[in-house]
C-alpha cells in the first residue's frame, strides 16, 4: 500500500500476510536454502560486499514507493522459491550428487544475500539474521526466521 493511502489494517489481515510473506515466503527460502546447505555438506559461504538491487528497487525507494520496493523483493523471493522447486536439488542429494547441487545454492545464496541487503531498510532484524545464517561457517539449518503457527502450517515443501 503506498503512503496516502487507506488499507486494512485488521489483525487477520497481518496474520495472513505473516503466514504468505514472512513464514512461508522469507522464512521458507532462509530455512530450504540452510538446510540444502547442510545436506549438500556446502561449508562456507562468502556474501556479496554490496550487491546490485534489483530492478526497479532504486526508483521506487526514492519516489517513496515502500511498497513497490517490497514487493520487487517478494517478486525475488518468490523466483528463487520456484528455482528451486524446479531444480529439485532434494534428488541430486539423494543420488549422492552434491557437487552438482553447490553451484546451484551459490546462486541462490546470492540471490538470498542480495535480498537481505536490500531488506535491512524495511526489517532490519530479519536481515540481520538471514546474514548470520549466510555467515555460518558451515551453512547449516537453523531454528525457522518466521515460526509458523500451528494454523498455518500446510503441507511443506520437501527441503
Amino acid at each position: 500500500m503506498a503512503i496516502g493511502e487507506v488499507g486494512d489494517f485488521s489483525s487477520q489481515r497481518l496474520k495472513t500476510l505473516y503466514a504468505s510473506d514472512l513464514a512461508n515466503g522469507l522464512g521458507n527460502l532462509v530455512s530450504r536454502l540452510a538446510t540444502l546447505c547442510e545436506k549438500a555438506d556446502y561449508g562456507t559461504y562468502k556474501a556479496l560486499d554490496e550487491p546490485s538491487a534489483p530492478a526497479g528497487y532504486h526508483d521506487a525507494t526514492r519516489e517513496y514507493r515502500f511498497d513497490s520496493a517490497l514487493g520487487i523483493l517478494w517478486r525475488e523471493i518468490a523466483s528463487v522459491n520456484q528455482a528451486i522447486g524446479e531444480a529439485a536439488p532434494w534428488n541430486a542429494l539423494r543420488n549422492g550428487n552434491a557437487k552438482a547441487v553447490k553451484n546451484q545454492l551459490t546462486r541462490w545464496l546470492d540471490s538470498l544475500s542480495t535480498i537481505a541487503y536490500w531488506l535491512e531498510p524495511f526489517l532490519p532484524g530479519a536481515s540481520c539474521r538471514i546474514r548470520e545464517v549466510l555467515a555460518a561457517s558451515p551453512v547449516r539449518r537453523v531454528t525457522p526466521l518466521f515460526p509458523r503457527s500451528a494454523k498455518s502450517r500446510g503441507p511443506r515443501p520437501p527441503a
